[in-house]
């Protein structure tokens, strides 16, 4: 007796002479059959969560792999089977690894800009795959944040501007930050700046005397 099975599961298979009510079991029959899943494919395999698409440089992001067998029988996770490659400007790589129900992928990134994420299984694309990743700037950050106008020539009573590049810790530009940054000191108006392009802000003041005024 041969017999193939596509859905996973529990089954009861009624062996013996005749057919229908009038079958005359063998001994044991009805068997009692567990159907387990085949080997997990990459084509049936489902990507899920933000991280895939969206990712914040210096934070811990993470999927969730939903592995499936050909026949789209859902798998358990058996072993760190799948790879994760994110292709950019500088290449990096998430790790992957099995939970209770599925598998979890992890990554972190120190560069912003786009990225083709490719996740596999045996060299096979899981459903979706590759995904168009967008790494946005971490916070800004005070030690990597510069002035790029100087100040040293500033006018006592006149408008003197000022340019300052804002960057997160790993200096990624800080583009379309929502930052509020305001600068003071002993002898100058304080001002607002505002933002401008390519993580740049600027911002106008007039000094009130002259000498040297520390600029916070």
């Amino acid at each position: 007796i041969v017999y193939a099975l596509t859905q996973s599961g529990s089954y009861n298979v009624r062996v013996g002479q005749g057919s229908g009510t009038s079958l005359i079991h063998v001994s044991g029959s009805p068997f009692s059959v567990t159907i387990v899943p085949s080997e997990e494919v990459g084509s049936q395999t489902s990507a899920l969560g933000d991280a895939l698409t969206l990712a914040t440089v210096g934070a811990t992001s993470t999927f969730r792999l939903v592995a499936r067998d050909m026949w789209g029988n859902l798998r358990r996770p058996s072993g760190s089977v799948f790879t994760c490659t994110l292709r950019g400007f500088r290449d990096a790589y998430a790790t992957v690894t099995p939970s209770t129900e599925h598998y979890v992928s992890t990554y972190s990134l120190t560069l912003s800009g786009s990225y083709q994420m490719e996740v596999k299984r045996s060299g096979t694309h899981v459903i979706g795959s590759p995904f168009a990743l967008t790494a946005v700037p971490g916070p800004a950050s005070g030690s990597q944040t510069a002035m790029l106008t100087s100040l040293a020539a500033s006018t006592a009573g006149e408008i003197n501007s000022l340019t300052i590049a804002v960057k997160d810790a790993y200096g990624n530009a800080r583009v379309g930050g929502n930052e509020v940054i305001v600068f003071g000191g002993d002898g100058l108006t304080s001002a607002a700046a505002t933002p401008g392009a390519s993580g740049t802000f600027s911002a106008s003041f007039v000094l009130l005397k002259q000498g040297r005024i520390p600029v916070a």
